[in-house]
């Protein structure tokens, strides 16, 4: 007999209302200490190590000017004003466009909200900020790796792979798209793989998918395919469809509206100019790779306006070239780490950061072997569904083969191989603690994984050096002190134009050779070998942005690879026979270039800078852009002369990169420099009292810099009026002075600049070092350059001194460290010089 009430047996069978799940705190705690773990290791790499400030460098910049017009916008409406001329003006329209609203509208909100402005000044905030992001992005990897492996220890193994991936650590402290791009991506991802997507999931999967159709068109494919692929087996497939669409419509109409209300063009995307991008991808003669000058093969291409017109007409016209040129696109994309400062992470050199981006590579080769060869027997169909959309995102990346192929579009995949490496570490495992058969056979089918994955991956790193098998390759010489480099250059009869304007010695080498001495066909040249820059008025004003690179490389402007050359008279040539070019390196020992083929065709376009590719040994980075010569071949060899004894000649099997330079015209060529020319310098000496008087006062006579008299100076720069000399091509520029550092060794720093016009913004004399070392006692200092008159403008010289590197300081304030420096004896002095005035475009190589 039941005890209790009647009422209380039917209230015991009536089914009970569903209760709340609680809230899992230990998976909560697993989840936290991610985030704090990797948003703590994150602002360590940045502030706990030193590093070249490269937040705002190129794309920054420009970022960064539109997200602080955001910034000033949104604390106006904050503060109750309305001023939509902040975003109607002309300049803003041509920013935001190519910007897109993604990173100009987060960082603007942001540094409005926290009363913070984007200005170079302020990188610690966006550092921080994207530090957070990548930590949210670390536990959305962990999360959307259960969804694939069911298991917790093992998702968060994925979450720890990419949140402690050096490139990514490295890539929080650049202003790019990228790592908010990756955070959308993989947002986008979690809301459309939830194993029952509901109304507000699909909602907030269009939502971050629209905002990706805006700033990244090209992954357009795999969110698309994606999308497919997540609504393909549902039974409201087109209510999915439907939500999706309308998440991405909001977006993407909104971003419609803006740009017809606010530039008075209706734009879906952000403009990153499609059409050219495949036309330096598909140049075949600069080998897909984009420079600071634009060819003129690149602008006919882009002209089409459609990317499709640029990549037919190459395959039409250049086949073998452009299939060649794909498989190199595909090392390009994936096997290079994307760091293109060569930044430190914790302290590992670039050479160590680029280990785990290489294992990382292999292991998701394995893991998506294992899980295509796994796929059928996967029980839960939300874990098929979700690896197959990872895979689906992964490989929609190879887009980018259509296009400029570098390093840093792969970024965004690289969370996802994180998961599938850490599947095919959980499998291994499994398989490991089988036993009997069945381990064998299992343990056999991953090895057979490893082993295709290994050879994917090999041959795709090695696949731009397959493609040079048998052609010519570039070799290096040292021409030690005393050494002698020698070339002979057979010209045919007629080989050489009928007129002559200039002639141009050309050696590929590295600075040091400024210091040798050059003699052809017994002729000695007075002049030293100097940087082609200085011979081209348009090329010369790139020099900011070449010390730019450089300094982000840790290197000089003049640290960079490039051609030098030195102007001789064209009577020097034997124009139906042999030429011998006689190069003597007399202290120092120099680097010297060459090709394997000795008839080689093939050289460094001497004006297509490949950013990346001219560092001093560019072979541990990538190959340089070449270009076929505009002349026929010329019959050469070489040899090094180590001494001058018997016997001491040797035979290269390579040629020597010693070229002559033609430039057809009129029979002209200027003159040396005479004692005439030499009367002409001026001399001009600087007064410390010319500066502000902060700089000056009480320091006997020198000018002193500090962090203290930085912050207090109304400014640290002299305006110098260049004097008027005899007319001449170029102008000699040398800043001579005396420098002491007050306490410790520092390295403080003068900036030269001069204007081209009074609407241009100053250039750089291009060699500006960024630094000049001082140390406890007066040492003498000299910056000297040779600048075409057509560079200078109107002749305004700023000379301006700074407590560290000049660069870093007018970026991003003052170092930790500021140098506390003294110059003293300062002094200016020009001179005329007759070079030749070429442009390097017209120019015939021999």
């Amino acid at each position: 007999m039941s005890s209790g009430t009647p009422s209380a047996a039917i209230a015991a069978q009536a089914p009970s209302a569903p209760s709340k799940p609680k809230p899992d705190l230990k998976l909560a705690s697993w989840y936290l200490a991610l985030f704090a773990a990797v948003f703590l290791t994150g602002l360590c790499n940045y502030f706990g190590f030193e590093h070249r400030p490269t937040t705002f460098q190129f794309d920054g910049w420009l970022y960064r000017w539109t997200s602080n017009r955001v910034n000033e916008f949104l604390t106006a409406v904050l503060n109750g004003q309305f001023n939509p001329n902040l975003i109607s003006d002309a300049a803003f329209q041509d920013r935001i466009i190519p910007d897109g609203p993604l990173l100009p509208g987060i960082f603007g909100l942001l540094s409005a909200v926290c009363k913070h402005s984007p200005y170079a000044q302020d990188w610690q905030f966006v550092v921080a900020i994207q530090c957070f992001m990548h930590a949210i992005s670390a536990c959305l990897v962990a999360s959307l790796a259960w969804r694939l492996l069911r298991s917790r220890g093992w998702s968060f193994l994925a979450g720890a792979l990419w949140g402690f991936f050096p490139v990514a650590l490295i890539q929080t402290g650049v202003f790019y798209t990228e790592p908010t791009i990756v955070l959308f991506l993989l947002a986008y991802t979690f809301c459309l793989t939830k194993d029952k997507a509901s109304t507000g999931s699909l909602l907030a999967a269009g939502f971050f998918g629209g905002c990706l159709f805006i700033q990244k068109v090209a992954l357009v494919p795999a969110l698309f395919l994606s999308a497919c692929w997540q609504v393909k087996s549902a039974k409201h497939w087109q209510r999915n469809i439907l939500l999706l669409a309308v998440g991405a419509l909001l977006v993407v109409g909104s971003w419609g509206l803006f740009t017809r209300v606010v530039t008075g063009n209706f734009c879906l995307t952000a403009q990153r100019y499609p059409a050219f991008n495949a036309a330096v991808g598909w140049d075949t003669e600069s080998d897909g790779q984009a420079g600071t000058n634009t060819p003129l093969l690149e602008l006919l291409l882009s002209s089409g306006g459609a990317p499709g017109t640029a990549m037919l007409s190459q395959w039409t016209v250049h086949r073998q070239e452009c299939q060649l040129l794909l498989v190199k696109k595909i090392s390009r994309l994936l096997c290079t780490p994307w760091n293109d400062f060569m930044d430190h992470c914790l302290g590992l050199s670039p050479q160590l950061v680029a280990v785990p981006h290489f294992l990382l590579l292999y292991l998701f080769a394995f893991g998506a072997l294992t899980y295509a060869v796994d796929r059928r027997r996967i029980a839960v169909s939300e874990s098929k569904r979700a690896g197959d959309i990872y895979l689906i995102v992964v490989f929609g990346h190879l887009v980018y083969l259509a296009f400029m192929t570098n390093s840093r579009y792969a970024f965004t995949a690289i969370p996802f191989w994180a998961i599938f490496s850490a599947y095919f570490l959980m499998q291994l495992k499994q398989r490991l603690s089988l036993h009997g058969p069945e381990r064998n056979a299992q343990l056999l089918r991953a090895a057979a994984c490893t082993l295709a994955g290994s050879v994917l991956i090999t041959l795709s790193i090695q696949a731009e050096n397959l493609t040079k098998i048998g052609s010519n390759h570039e070799l290096s010489h040292t021409l030690s002190a005393g050494a002698t480099a020698v070339k002979e250059l057979v010209f045919e009869p007629g080989r050489l134009p009928a007129q002559i304007h200039t002639t141009l010695l050309m050696v590929d080498g590295d600075k040091r050779l400024a210091n040798a001495t050059v003699e052809i066909n017994g002729h000695k040249v007075q002049s030293q070998l100097s940087s082609l820059n200085n011979f081209d008025p348009v090329v010369y004003q790139t020099g900011m942005d070449n010390a730019i690179f450089a300094h982000s490389a840790g290197l000089t402007g003049n640290d960079l690879r490039q051609w030098r050359g030195v102007a001789f008279p064209a009577e020097w040539l034997n124009s139906g026979g042999k030429n011998l070019v006689k190069i003597k390196q007399e202290v120092t020992p120099a680097t010297i270039y060459g090709d394997s083929d000795p008839n080689c065709r093939t050289m460094l376009d001497t004006t297509f800078n490949v950013a990346g590719a001219r560092t001093p040994d560019c072979r541990e980075i990538e190959s340089r852009a070449q270009r076929q010569i505009t002349c026929g071949r010329v019959a050469q060899h070489s040899w090094i002369a180590e001494g001058e004894a018997a016997g001491a000649e040797h035979c290269l099997a390579d040629s020597l990169r010693i070229k002559i330079a033609v430039e057809p015209g009129a029979p002209t060529i200027a003159p040396p420099v005479t004692k005439e020319l030499e009367s002409l310098k001026r001399t001009e000496e600087i007064a410390v009292e010319r500066f502000d008087k902060l700089l000056w006062a009480n320091c006997g006579g020198t000018l002193c810099i500090n962090k203290l008299a930085l912050k207090a100076a109304r400014s640290t720069r002299v305006t110098i009026r260049i004097p008027d000399l005899p007319s001449a091509s170029h102008i000699g520029i040398c800043v001579r002075g005396e420098v002491m550092a007050v306490k410790d060794r520092s390295q403080p720093s003068m900036a030269i600049n001069f204007t081209r016009n009074p609407n241009c913004a100053p250039g750089l004399l291009a060699a500006t070092p960024n630094y000049i070392e001082a140390g406890k006692n007066w040492r003498e200092f000299e910056i000297r350059d040779v600048v075409p008159v057509k560079s200078l403008g109107s002749k305004d010289l700023e000379l301006s001194i700074w407590p560290g590197p000049w660069l870093d300081v007018i970026n991003y304030g003052c170092p930790k460290n500021p140098a506390v420096a003294a110059f003293r004896n300062l002094k200016v002095e020009y001179n005329v010089v007759n070079l030749p005035t070429l442009s390097l475009n017209k120019l015939l190589y021999y």
